[in-house]
């Protein structure tokens, strides 16, 4: 498969999440399940591992049910770092400090790469979205894994 046929791919699969978004009238419900499960992470007792855990791994998930819920179509003709500072703004209201974390990353590398500066940084090409949505996915699935080696101790 080409490189061209790969970008065309993620578009479609853009589309395809578009089509199927929630409805707006669930946000502000959504939002404060997600509100919930941040809170419940950072209230988690430090010597409660399997507490932690089990914590963390309800928060990604929550939070990757919500972006996966309402997917973001950016508009066209954005520069790369203007494109996650959108979705930096658009998700601020997640209030989730990690999040925040890797989207400022990811300013900072799109913008690094537009002013020609090398960096050896991991990223992508294709829809910031479905960037997004894979990290907190991979989230997830580390959360899940911590929680199952914490249960097997």
């Amino acid at each position: 498969m080409k490189v061209a046929d790969t970008h065309n791919d993620e578009f479609i699969e853009l589309e395809r999440l578009l089509k199927k978004a929630r409805p707006i009238e669930s946000e502000a419900q959504d939002l404060r399940f997600v509100h919930e499960a941040i809170r419940a992470e950072q209230q988690s007792a430090a010597n409660d591992d399997l507490s932690a855990a089990e914590r963390s791994f309800a928060k990604w998930t929550v939070l990757h049910k919500y972006l996966y819920a309402r997917p973001l179509r950016l508009p066209e003709g954005l520069k790369r770092s203007d494109q996650w500072r959108l979705m930096a703004k658009t998700y601020e209201n997640i209030g989730d400090h990690e999040l925040a974390d890797w989207l400022a990353l990811q300013i900072e590398i799109a913008s690094n790469r537009e002013k020609g500066i090398s960096d050896l940084r991991e990223r992508r090409d294709g829809p910031c979205f479905l960037i997004l949505l894979e990290y907190v996915g991979n989230r997830k699935r580390t959360a899940l894994a911590v929680l199952h080696w914490v249960k097997a101790r």
